[in-house]
């Protein structure tokens, strides 16, 4: 008796229908318009992105390199002598000798040395590369109050009701001390206050601050009632009887 074989059976593919699927035109004509609508502020977003971190690039690695010279220029020196350690120090190339203004730089440095400063241990050395030499060493000295007053930020604020007299009390200032970040303020909370305040809210800037109350012919004080302090380092709150 003859058996007959069974075909194996195919298995149907999964993929049949590869035509698109069928959209709704509303749906669609929606996906254009929203295209249309926000694509000009996706590509300014984008721009804005890659601006904010190529300067981010060439901030980053242009003090990168400035640190590694310095940190070079501290290693070569290292080899030749003892150095400060409980400091960094501040480090400068001598590019044009005539300009220098200190009497022992000018004296003993030559264009293309290389400076380092500590100002904690008034210590100045000068180092000429091209030989790998030590030149010189010399003392620095610093007045503590333009030190402290280097990259201070100070508001000036009117108490007097008088902006003229805010206004002089804010030149004093920058002609004494230009590295002071000096922000007007404008008018205090009270426009009543008889004398000129000097309020150090760091209570780390002493010099600065008796230097500031001599300058202005004003007092150390704490914030007065009713006045705002400010976000700054230090306060100068004008009285009325400033000059």
């Amino acid at each position: 008796m003859a058996i007959k074989k069974r075909k194996k059976a195919v298995q149907p593919n999964l993929i049949t229908d590869l035509r698109p699927v069928s959209q709704n035109p509303s749906d669609v004509t929606k996906l254009r318009q929203f295209t249309k609508k926000y694509s000009k502020l996706l590509l300014t977003v984008l721009i804005i992105a890659a601006l904010v971190c190529t300067t981010w690039f060439i901030s980053t690695k242009h003090t990168n390199s400035k640190q590694k010279n310095l940190n070079h220029v501290v290693s070569r020196v290292g080899q030749l002598m003892l150095l400060p350690s409980n400091e960094q120090p501040t480090f400068a190339t001598v590019t044009d000798k005539t300009k220098l203004t200190d009497k022992f730089l000018a004296s003993k440095a030559a264009n293309g040395d290389e400076v380092l400063i500590y100002t904690k241990n008034q210590m100045v050395i000068i180092y000429r590369p091209d030989i790998n030499k030590i030149v010189a060493v010399g003392t620095v000295s610093v007045d503590p109050t333009l030190a402290e007053a280097k990259d201070a930020t100070l508001t000036v604020e009117d108490g007097s009701n008088n902006p003229q007299k805010t206004q002089a009390t804010i030149q004093k200032i920058r002609v004494a001390y230009p590295e002071i970040k000096l922000t007007d303020g404008g008018k205090a909370s009270r426009q009543d206050l008889p004398d000129t305040i000097i309020i150090d809210n760091t209570d780390s800037k002493d010099n600065l601050m008796f230097a500031l109350v001599k300058l202005l012919s004003g007092k150390q004080g704490v914030l007065p009632l009713g006045v705002d302090n400010a976000p700054t380092d230090m306060l100068v709150i004008v009285g009325k009887d400033a000059n």
